[in-house]
């Protein structure tokens, strides 16, 4: 069976040249006999060991490169545990991969190398570029062993170590070396105040700072469950100051002097020789100023593909040349582009919700993963994120919204709150006229509008007229298997964030009673699934994917003689998650129904057990009300 192990990194990956093989440590007797977990005797899986170390400079070239090199091995328990052979490092990383070294060792003892021949993969949603290699003959009993060496271009970014996993860790173990002539402050969040084990050694050119911790239980790993950053016990160390010819320079003291260290290399994207200014006056065209800003925009979004920067001294016209860059070139390329067009800007430090809550109270660049642009326009802010191709000026992703980000500055940095997509503006809503003939045969057409987060979640920015139409018809022959779909047209608008799909539908002879019509009237934004429902208790917050609204509205029409056998019944619920109502009325004339159903979840983080049984009960209310069906008889009932 092939497994995968998967690291994400922000930057795009050099090829590796195969290194020698990494010597990994001998199995231990212990190892080789563990079958489980001692208290938590169902784990699928279990981390021997994590450790890591972290060299802040090499002494030897004398240059800011910093190595980081992780070893990790994990054993299979069960036939479930076969899942944990896909290993994942996290996205945030910034690390540029120099070598990936892995085994097999089976129960018998023999040994499969880690195939390091791997694709890179970039989501096209989110600026992340991955990695994938695979481990072969994953099975119960088999220890996995990989190792991986990351380097930095610089001091600054890295991310915090997360001493536990979604399985029991025995040991994880991180090693800071710090030179002398670097100052340096500790971070950490801790599950329990005390929790952390370390050990702080002066060595003859700096310091060896080693933390640890051993014995830790998994991370739940439940439905729309929180990151693991957030839920897992974490270390940094954070350079705050060098020394160099008899002076210290400051790094990451405070927000200013950590936005004053990105200052040359920003300032050097900035500087070119006008080809970004003269592209930005031909493409702005002369409307508005804001036309002109949204013109400006959609050609970084569209042309700009996300990828490195130009490798030798990256300036915003040579990202324009190679049509490329990363979410840093991306943001700075638009700034120079709407600066040509006197359109002032900011440069925002950003953090993917998905990826863990920033710590806004210690400086460190490493919290960001990613680069937006704050514009200033007539009085208000639009906030612009052109490495997403599915949105539009003014819109941001759901992971960006309502978190923490920084204002680059290098005299006054300034922390703020992204803004959020109201519940109601991201909405899907439904409205079906169907008639009923006097053969009892059902035709009718329906219009599906979406707004706001789900209307970006649709979005294939690459697809084509042709194949955004078949995929639409795919989707609701899907949501009414009983119905012939055709007609089908799509209005997809990016900067509006909006989708309109307009369909026909016909019942086919052979599905038609003559006598009798049932329907699911909440098709097709219905039936809703409630994940939550079989969970039991619950151990970690609830954060969804966004807040978010439905509608639907059906009529159904018929002739004289028929009338309604059962119906839904009306629905009413509300708490503090959202609001969910329903209900059947008879049209004015008695020559049909109206189906209306309204869904609300308003918020988007659930902390604490009364708004998660709120949210159960929300959606357990609209799963058990959209199971019903609607069934129109012809005759007297």
């Amino acid at each position: 069976m092939v497994r995968f192990l998967l690291l994400s990194v922000c930057l795009v990956l050099p090829l590796l040249a195969r290194p020698a093989a990494a010597e990994f440590p001998p199995i231990t007797e212990a190892e080789k006999a563990l079958t489980e977990v001692p208290g938590d005797p169902g784990a699928p899986a279990v981390v021997l060991f994590r450790e890591g170390e972290l060299n802040f400079q090499d002494l030897g070239k004398q240059i800011f490169e910093s190595k980081l090199t992780v070893r990790t091995r994990i054993k299979i328990l069960t036939d479930q545990g076969k899942d944990y052979g896909e290993i994942r490092l996290s996205p945030r990383q910034r690390g540029r991969l120099k070598s990936l070294e892995g085994r097999t060792v089976l129960p018998d003892g023999s040994q499969i190398p880690l195939d390091t021949q791997f694709e890179e993969k970039v989501d096209r949603r989110n600026p992340f570029v991955s990695v994938v290699a695979a481990f072969d003959r994953v099975e119960v009993g088999a220890i996995l062993d990989y190792e991986f060496v990351l380097r930095y271009e610089g001091i600054a970014s890295h991310d915090p170590w997360l001493f536990q996993d979604r399985i029991p860790t025995l040991r994880s173990q991180i090693t800071y070396t710090i030179p002398e002539h670097m100052g340096y402050q500790e971070w950490s969040k801790e599950l329990r105040p005390g929790l952390l084990q370390k050990e702080a050694t002066k060595r003859p050119r700096g310091w060896e700072v080693r933390v640890w911790l051993e014995n830790q239980p998994a991370v739940p790993d439940e439905p729309y469950s929180f990151p693991i950053q957030d839920l897992a016990n974490q270390f940094t160390v954070r350079i705050t100051e060098y020394a160099f010819s008899g002076r210290v320079y400051p790094i990451m003291e405070s927000w200013a002097s950590t936005c004053e260290s990105y200052h040359n290399y920003y300032n050097q994207i900035l500087r070119g020789d006008g080809a970004a200014s003269r592209k930005a006056k031909e493409v702005a065209g002369n409307g508005s100023k804001l036309d002109q800003l949204r013109n400006v925009f959609r050609f970084v979004r569209d042309e700009i593909l996300y990828g490195p920067n130009p490798r030798e001294n990256p300036t915003a016209d040579k990202i324009l040349a190679q049509g490329r860059g990363n979410s840093t070139g991306q943001a700075l390329l638009l700034i120079a582009m709407l600066d040509a067009i006197k359109i002032k800007a900011d440069l925002l430090w950003g953090a993917d919700r998905n990826y863990g809550v920033v710590d806004l109270s210690a400086p460190n660049e490493a919290w960001f993963n990613l680069r937006l642009v704050r514009a200033h326009l007539d009085d208000k802010d639009i906030f612009l994120f052109p490495s997403n191709r599915s949105l539009g000026a003014g819109q941001l992703p759901p992971g960006l919204e309502g978190v923490g980000a920084l204002v680059y500055d290098r005299s006054k940095p300034e922390a703020i709150l992204t803004p959020s997509t109201p519940f109601h503006q991201s909405m899907r809503r439904a409205v079906l006229d169907l008639v009923i003939d006097e053969g009892g045969r059902v035709t009718g057409q329906g219009t599906l509008e979406l707004t706001g987060h789900p209307a970006g979640e649709a979005m294939e920015p690459d697809q084509t007229a042709e194949e955004r139409q078949d995929a639409w018809t795919e989707w609701l022959e899907a949501r009414a298997p009983l119905f012939a779909v055709s007609d089908v047209a799509v209005l997809e608008d990016r900067d509006a964030r909006r989708i309109e799909v307009r369909w026909k539908v016909t019942q086919p002879e052979e599905e038609v009673l003559g006598d009798e019509v049932s329907l699911q009237p909440s098709l097709p934004v219905g039936p809703r699934n409630n994940p939550f429902a079989a969970q039991g208790t619950r151990r970690t917050p609830v954060l969804l994917p966004f807040a978010e609204s439905e509608e639907v509205e059906t009529t159904v029409h018929w002739p004289a003689g028929w009338s309604v056998e059962t119906a839904p019944e009306e629905a009413g619920h509300s708490g503090v998650a959202g609001s969910f109502a329903a209900r059947v009325t008879p049209l004015p004339d008695g020559s049909g129904v109206r189906y209306q159903r309204r869904l609300e979840i308003t918020e988007r983080e659930l902390l604490g057990r009364a708004k998660y049984q709120a949210l159960n009960q929300l959606l357990d209310a609209a799963r058990q009300h959209d199971a019903k069906t609607l069934v129109v008889v012809k005759g007297a009932v």
